[in-house]
C-alpha cells in the first residue's frame, strides 16, 4: 500500500507517465511502506487492536503522585483509546472503563496519573491506522496520513529506487545520500519508543 503520492514521486524525479516508470516507484513504495512499518514498531492499515498490560504498581510514586506509562502495541490511533482496569483478566471485558490522563495517538503511548495500581490488568481497545484509498485500492487515503510520514515514504522510495536494474536503465542521478540523511532525521523524531509498560 501506497503512503505517499506515485505521481508527485514521478514529477518530482521528472519522468513523464510511463508505464514502466509508474510501476518501478509503485513497487518502491510498497517496499517503503514494509522499511517504515518496521523501523516505526506499527502496521498502517486500519484495524482494531487489545493490548492487556499486567502493572504490579505504578512506575512513579512520589508521596501522592503517582504515574504509568504503557506503550500500545499500534500507533496513529484514530481515536483515545477504551481501557479497562481488574484484578483478574478473566472480567476484563465487564470491568469499569478506567481512567488515564493523556494519549499520544499518533505514537500510540497512554500516561495514567490518577490511579495507584496494585497488581492489576490493563486492557485498552482502540481502533488505528488508516482506510484505504476509494479511488485507488493500492493506496492508503493520503488525507489520514501525516505529512511527515508522506515525506517519508517518498525519501524511502527514492532510497530503494536508486538499486532498482530496470530504474537505472533511465540513467537519472539521485542524491541518494541526502534522501538517506532525511529519512533517518524524519524516523529519529518520530520513532515509537517509550520507557512505559509493553503489552503481555
Amino acid at each position: 500500500m501506497k503512503l505517499a503520492s506515485l505521481e508527485e514521486i514521478r514529477d518530482d524525479l521528472g519522468f513523464d507517465d510511463m508505464t514502466d516508470i509508474n510501476e518501478e516507484i509503485g513497487a518502491a513504495l510498497g517496499r517503503a511502506e514494509q522499511v517504515l512499518s518496521a523501523e516505526l514498531s506499527t502496521t498502517f492499515a486500519r484495524g482494531q487492536q487489545t493490548d492487556t498490560f499486567f502493572v504490579p504498581e505504578p512506575q512513579v510514586i512520589d508521596g501522592n503522585r503517582v504515574q504509568t506509562n504503557f506503550r500500545l502495541s499500534r500507533g496513529f490511533l484514530v481515536s483515545d483509546p477504551i481501557s479497562r482496569i481488574s484484578h483478574d483478566p478473566s472480567q476484563l471485558d465487564s470491568a469499569p472503563a478506567g481512567e488515564y490522563m493523556f494519549c499520544k495517538r499518533e505514537l500510540g503511548e497512554v500516561r495514567n496519573w490518577v490511579t495507584r495500581f496494585y497488581q492489576q490488568f490493563v486492557q485498552f481497545t482502540y481502533d488505528y491506522g488508516f482506510e484505504a484509498d476509494q479511488s485507488d485500492a493500492t493506496s492508503y487515503d493520503l488525507n489520514q496520513v501525516p505529512a511527515w510520514l508522506q515525506e517519508a515514504a517518498k525519501l524511502c522510495t527514492v532510497v530503494i529506487l536508486n538499486g532498482m536494474p530496470r530504474f537505472k536503465q533511465h540513467d537519472i542521478e539521485l542524491d541518494v545520500k541526502t534522501a538517506e540523511a532525511q529519512l533517518r532525521s524524519i524516523i529519529s523524531a518520530h520513532r515509537r519508543y517509550s520507557t512505559g509498560v509493553l503489552p503481555l
